[in-house]
């Protein structure tokens, strides 16, 4: 067995098939983050583009017969109405500031401002290699998957915690109960069970 281990590390015909195994890893992870980052940029984009449609709402032919007062609500309500169908972006409407002045003369500026926090979260994977650490930026959702199936510990920073956390209003089980309650379940079950659903 050892001398076909030696064989195969010596060989350099199926050398290309590991590195290409091996270099899948990282570039998915980069596909994820680059996949990640479009769609934050596009959710920009269509903000940016409500923002300035909401502040030409504000100075429309009909918009300018009314006062700054109208116009403004007009505009915070024409941003928030088209934000509101983006999905994963939830934002507070305090946050969507619109500013209508009139000058004499009868020239409306109209500002849209708005602060948005996306829900995209970034991480990376750190790796010990040969002794050195290796960091590899990732999707959460992957790299939490490779932390589980490996064994490997779990840090969240305290903002992403404090932002996303979610509490519960009543007491949590501990874990190691919920298990034992499942297992219990699974002991206990037939398939028969499930198909008395179905009549």
């Amino acid at each position: 067995m050892r001398s076909l281990w030696n064989l195969f590390l010596r060989s350099r015909d199926g050398s290309v098939a590991i590195i290409a195994a091996l270099a899948i890893i990282p570039m998915t992870l980069l596909i994820g983050a680059g996949v990640d980052y479009g769609m934050a940029a596009d959710r920009q984009a269509q903000l940016e583009g409500y923002a300035d449609a909401a502040a030409l709402s504000a100075v429309t032919p009909t918009m300018m017969t009314e006062n700054n007062s109208q116009a403004q609500a007009v505009a915070q309500n024409s941003f928030n109405a088209q934000a509101s169908t983006l999905t994963q972006v939830t934002y507070n409407t305090s946050d969507v500031t619109a500013t209508v002045t009139t000058t004499p003369g009868n020239v409306r500026t109209a500002t849209v401002s708005y602060s948005v926090p996306y829900n995209t979260f970034f991480a990376s994977i750190t790796l010990n290699v040969g002794g050195r650490e290796l960091e590899i930026d990732s999707r959460p959702s992957d790299a939490i998957a490779l932390a589980v199936r490996s064994g490997a510990p779990i840090y969240a920073a305290e903002e992403v915690i404090s932002e996303s956390a979610i509490e519960f209003e009543h007491d949590v089980e501990e874990s190691e109960d919920v298990v034992e309650k499942f297992k219990e379940f699974l002991d206990q079950v037939s398939p028969e069970d499930f198909a008395a659903g179905d009549s």
